[in-house]
């Protein structure tokens, strides 16, 4: 059975997504301070049920094997409030799916953590998540400048340059 319209859209999205993430990370201006004590960068793929899909993602993720010459690693969870990183918080968070019932949950880890969460889903970033992507004629990466500030990561003005802002008034 093939994918109906709305999911292609939804996969293409993620897809583009998951180009986008390793760019936010390297746009991080504190990145070197958010390894962890192997001097990894660890992200994770936050799933909501679909662990294929999440797998396929890290795969494209791993190829990228570093950010800024620290080495990645990726990993799943479908467990939005992350308790099994308590030993370390991961450099970032990538969302594969929507989150309807608790993207509040991840909004706020995020806040709390100063940590880059990014969202390829249309409404996210007006939702409160950091960054996600502006699909148009061209496709740009889209930061939420309150959560930016609310959150205290700091993004290299390059980067800031050429993405779409939202401003949440």
């Amino acid at each position: 059975m093939g994918c109906n319209g709305v999911e292609a859209a939804a996969t293409a999205r993620v897809d583009l997504g998951i180009e986008f993430f390793s760019s936010f990370l390297a746009a991080d201006a504190n990145i070197g301070g958010k390894t962890d004590k192997n001097n990894q960068l660890v992200v994770v793929i936050l799933h909501n049920g679909n662990e294929t899909m999440a797998q396929k993602l890290a795969l494209l993720m791993r190829q990228v094997q570093n950010i800024r010459g620290f080495p990645l690693r990726v990993v799943l969870t479908n467990d939005p409030t992350l308790t099994n990183f308590n030993n370390f918080t991961p450099a970032g968070i990538f969302l594969s799916q929507p989150r309807p019932d608790d993207l509040e949950q991840v909004i706020a880890w995020g806040r709390q953590h100063h940590r880059l969460v990014l969202s390829p889903f249309p409404g996210d970033v007006e939702r409160g998540i950091l960054g996600g992507i502006s699909v148009r004629e061209v496709v740009l990466p889209k930061v939420n400048m309150t959560a930016l500030q609310e959150w205290k990561v700091s993004l290299k003005p390059f980067f800031l340059r050429i993405a779409r802002r939202y401003d949440h008034e």
